[in-house]
């Protein structure tokens, strides 16, 4: 029984680190000459399934071990999100592989967090050996843009490094960034003040706009956040008031800036678009009119694949699909280039409402805040378990951020998803241990 646990464990271990880098690698775009290099085999669909099969089996097995109330909460609503939604595809008549594999792609991380939480204990060595197996992809990534990708010239959605595409490539080196400059600010130690803003003016290049812009915020805010922490009442006073003038002077000198041409321009287009059309706000009320057709409708949704997320353009590519997701590819397919997602009328989330229906996403969402919720009552012992509750944060800000905008979001990166959730486990294992301790002392 032992050996059977070690043996597993080192196979999730190999899952959440070598398999989703080489299953990232492998979806690179054929024939782009920037990836000829780097990018080493396609692994067939079927493969993919393979590993939603595995997990679900594995799941299923952890319902043989002990629970605490909180872990069997999270199963349990895992349980019902899936049987919700394979119910729906069989009663509408829609029931397909595609439809089903959606609906695993998106439970995948959930199956995984309770797969490793009710394994044998995660021990530090594990999520050291995760760290650097992760650094030492990032290099690798950074090596492969600099030598092999940059000096070509392509556009920037081709610097990919050895990732799927430009965007994870992005992301990857944010999370760096961030948790880097976070770890700088409590140590005081200036090499990973350099080694964040190195890997910041990286980023540039795979330029990933939205999440740029909402890591400088990041950074904005835990800096004053931890001045703030270091001074008396009067510096706190005088730190904010030094804010609110410099805010208001660059607000000033963008209205002004080219005679107020900027300004102009800004209001041209909020005058055309109005923000009630923005993509990231037109899209809830577009998928909440879809699911009052019926009263059936509005508590199971249309149906995975039915609507705009990853089985909805499979279909639509294979000659099928909805009007919706016809509709949907179309705009996706001719405003990709140019709108970088703020007129996408469907997104991630809303198409999780749409598809799922009001008990659908109600679970999901309750399953997903309740493995946060387990992550933030935990309290780190050192420094390497803060930076990694920093980073578990991090990522999840940006995978919930990016959803908003884009109907194909790093929700379904399992590089990005699967190590997320394994630390999620460890911080949940590691607070059962503390608790218990507590308990028997």
């Amino acid at each position: 029984m032992r050996f059977s646990k070690i043996t597993m464990r080192k196979v999730l271990l190999f899952l959440v680190t070598f398999w989703v880098v080489m299953y990232s690698n492998s979806r690179m775009l054929e024939g782009v000459m920037n990836y000829q290099i780097v990018h080493l085999f396609p692994i067939p669909r079927v493969v993919r399934i393979v590993e939603l099969v595995f997990l679900n089996f594995l799941f299923f097995l952890a319902f043989t071990t002990r629970m605490c109330k909180r872990v069997w909460l999270i199963s349990i609503g895992t349980v019902i999100y899936i049987l919700l939604a394979i119910f729906n595809l069989f009663f509408s008549g829609n029931l397909s592989i595609d439809g089903v594999q959606d609906i695993y792609i998106r439970a995948a991380p959930f199956l995984l967090f309770t797969i490793v939480v009710q394994g044998q204990v995660a021990s530090r060595n594990e999520i050291i050996f995760i760290v650097k197996f992760f650094s030492i992809v990032l290099l690798l990534n950074i090596l492969a843009f600099l030598f092999l990708q940059l000096p070509k010239g392509f556009h920037e959605d081709h610097y990919a490094g050895i990732f799927e595409d430009a965007h994870l490539f992005c992301n990857v080196l944010l999370i760096f960034s961030a948790t880097l400059f976070y770890d700088y600010l409590r140590s005081r130690k200036k090499i990973f003040f350099a080694l964040s803003f190195t890997l910041l003016l990286i980023s540039f290049f795979p330029s990933n706009e939205k999440v740029i812009a909402l890591t400088l915020l990041i950074f904005l805010l835990l800096y004053i956040e931890n001045l703030l922490g270091r001074q008396k009442i009067l510096g706190k006073i005088g730190i904010i008031l030094c804010i609110f003038l410099i805010s208001f002077g660059a607000f000033k000198y963008i209205e002004n800036k080219d005679g107020g041409e900027l300004w102009v321009r800004a209001q041209a287009m909020y005058d055309m678009f109005g923000i009630e059309n923005i993509g990231p706000v037109i899209a809830w009320p577009m998928a909440f009119h879809e699911i009052q057709e019926s009263s059936y409708s509005f508590l199971f949704g249309l149906g995975a694949g039915e609507y705009g997320w990853i089985a909805a353009s499979r279909n639509v590519m294979e000659g099928k699909g909805s009007v919706h997701s016809k509709l949907f590819e179309l705009e996706f397919s001719l405003d990709n280039v140019n709108n970088a997602g703020y007129l996408f009328r469907t997104n991630t989330w809303s198409s999780l409402l749409a598809e799922y229906g009001i008990l659908g996403f109600l679970v999901f969402i309750c399953v997903f805040f309740s493995i946060i919720r387990g992550v933030w009552q935990f309290q780190t012992q050192d420094r390497l378990e803060r930076n990694l509750q920093f980073a578990f944060y991090f990522t999840l800000i940006i995978i919930i951020y990016q959803g908003f905008f884009t109907p194909y979001s790093n929700w379904s990166v399992s590089v990005l998803m699967f190590p997320t959730m394994y630390l999620a486990a460890y911080f949940h294992q590691k607070r059962k241990l503390t608790e218990r301790s507590v308990q028997i002392g």
